[in-house]
């Protein structure tokens, strides 16, 4: 809408076409300035100009100032960092609860977060901050700084946190995913609740951790520090926008291969509320980038021709059936002989996983000839026999319910043929710290003493 004068300005802007709670995001009195530019356009952090990156910081400064004159303004840092970390938290329709996690919610849930806050940085002192986006950070390349972005390692910057490993040590190592693996591994996976987790149970049972969560999402939240590493304080750290902006940018991959006018984005519960007030959108609103609720939509700019189109997958009866464990001990779990026919993808799930509330730790999948006794192989010896492998975060929300893990064994059990054996073992991940050695012994400790896993089984399609 227009003003008398005929010009485009914000207030009106946002009396006609903001939605979901968007005016209550943006300060009072601006009058008319100018109304914000084209959609926001998330880039690589290091690809910000000296310009761009100032601004950014200068918005996030504004916001963490807020916070600090006030923990209950929503527009303030110390509020949207609860939406994430304060797991008691009462949201507007009584229910209890923060961010999502080991379930179909995990990718909305921090779409709708981080749209949110970038709504909240473009509207935090304009013009100049009236184009500001949320900056990505690509682990899967090398840092430009020691371990991070150098955006994060100045430490006059509003972006810099003490609560981060910043050192490399042999204990802090440098921090790049396999990008290869997400590449393929994840962006062409056809099966929606494999890629993001399959839905809870209303009771807040079940669930399940999608690709992505398990492995760059989970693991690298530890390998970055002790605030990031923790779920109850992982928003504190101001790389935490960055770091999920990447994991958005994989969803967004996603969908522009498997994702279409005539197949739309697939949701179990497309109408569930995700409340990161005082935005709070339905779980159908974070479908595509593009198409958010107006205020809050955005773009990216990446080379998303390194995706190749999807490969179409012929429909095919599912199988599934217990495996049964012949060796069980603290840490570890082997199944007898397993005989299979015919070339399939075969999926092994694996039930009722522990989430406990002061470990994180790392499961792995081991597909391997019955001969072969895992235990008795050192580091190196057991890698050829790697499959998969997962971190399980620890405990949060519903920590008191444990989850199901799916390991992609397909291609290990090409590779050895029609019998095999599978070991599961587990190992704690404490945050990094200098004390890192003498507190996953501690950890491993405590998780020997409790069965961490139930069920196997092995799903054939």
């Amino acid at each position: 809408m227009r003003d008398d004068n005929g010009r485009l300005t914000r207030r009106n802007l946002l009396r006609t076409t903001c939605q979901a709670g968007v005016a209550a995001l943006l300060p009072v009195g601006l009058g008319s300035t100018p109304a914000f530019a084209a959609m926001p356009q998330r880039k690589n952090i290091d690809d910000l100009t000296p310009t761009e990156l100032d601004n950014y910081k200068h918005a996030f400064k504004i916001i963490v100032q807020r916070g600090l004159a006030s923990a209950t303004a929503k527009d303030g840092y110390v509020w949207q960092a609860a939406l994430h970390n304060d797991f008691e938290r009462v949201r507007p329709d009584g229910s209890i609860g923060a961010c999502e996690h080991r379930n179909e919610l995990f990718f909305p849930w921090h779409r709708a977060h981080l749209a949110g806050f970038e709504a909240l940085l473009r509207a935090a002192d304009p013009p100049r901050t009236a184009d500001v986006s949320l900056p990505f950070w690509d682990w899967t390349k090398p840092a430009s700084g020691m371990r991070f972005p150098t955006a994060f390692e100045d430490r006059t910057s509003p972006l810099f946190h003490d609560g981060r490993a910043h050192a490399v040590t042999p204990l802090t190592r440098r921090i790049q995913w396999d990008a290869d693996e997400i590449r393929i591994k994840m962006v062409q996976e056809t099966d929606w609740l494999l890629f993001a987790g399959e839905p809870l149970a209303p009771d807040g049972s079940g669930g399940s951790y999608g690709w992505v969560e398990k492995g760059p999402h989970n693991t690298i939240h530890g390998d970055i520090g002790p605030t990031m590493g923790n779920p109850e304080s992982a928003s504190r750290d101001p790389i935490y926008w960055s770091f999920h902006a990447y994991i958005d940018l994989i969803w967004a991959r996603w969908q522009r291969v498997h994702t279409s006018a005539t197949s739309p984005q697939p949701f179990t519960t497309p109408n569930t509320k995700i409340w990161v007030e005082p935005f709070t959108p339905v779980m159908a609103d974070t479908a595509q980038t593009a198409t958010m609720p107006a205020g809050f939509a955005y773009g990216y700019q990446y080379d998303f021709s390194i995706d190749a189109p999807a490969v179409p997958v012929a429909s095919a009866a599912r199988t599934q059936r217990d495996l049964e464990s012949v060796q069980a001990g603290p840490r570890m779990t082997t199944t007898g002989a397993v005989r299979v026919a015919g070339e399939k993808r075969r999926i092994l799930r694996v039930r009722d996983v522990a989430v406990l509330p002061d470990t994180t730790y790392a499961i792995r999948a081991y597909v391997h000839p019955p001969a072969v006794n895992i235990s008795t192989l050192g580091e190196q010896e057991r890698q050829r026999y790697l499959a998969d492998s997962a971190t399980v975060w620890k405990g949060h929300g519903h920590a008191h319910h444990p989850t199901n893990v799916n390991f992609d064994i397909t291609n290990a059990v090409t590779a050895l043929g029609n019998e095999f054996t599978v070991t599961l073992t587990s190992d704690a991940k404490p945050t990094s710290d200098s004390q890192f050695e003498s507190a996953r012994a501690s950890a491993n400790e405590r998780i020997a003493q409790r069965p961490l896993w139930g069920t196997l089984s092995l799903e054939e399609r």
